[in-house]
């Protein structure tokens, strides 16, 4: 799944806090951070393997608000 998702299109982008849980033999769900230009993001996606390969079936993205605004100050 994980190789999957490093394909993403060449930009400035970080990934982190990588979690993986088990649904079924053939599906996961992963939890994720990640920094895209500078723009800070939860995300959840659900895999399933198909075909002899892990494909994403649902994607989940949540932008995480700036510090400033999330303190109020």
């Amino acid at each position: 799944m994980v190789s999957e998702l490093v394909r993403i299109p060449a930009r400035r982008h970080r990934i982190s806090e990588v979690r993986c849980t088990p649904l079924t033999a053939d599906k996961a769900l992963l939890h994720y951070r990640t920094v895209v230009n500078g723009r800070e993001s939860l995300r959840s996606s659900l895999w399933m393997h198909r075909d002899g390969r892990w494909q994403m079936q649902f994607h989940q993205g949540t932008l995480v608000p700036p510090k400033a605004e999330a303190t109020g100050s």
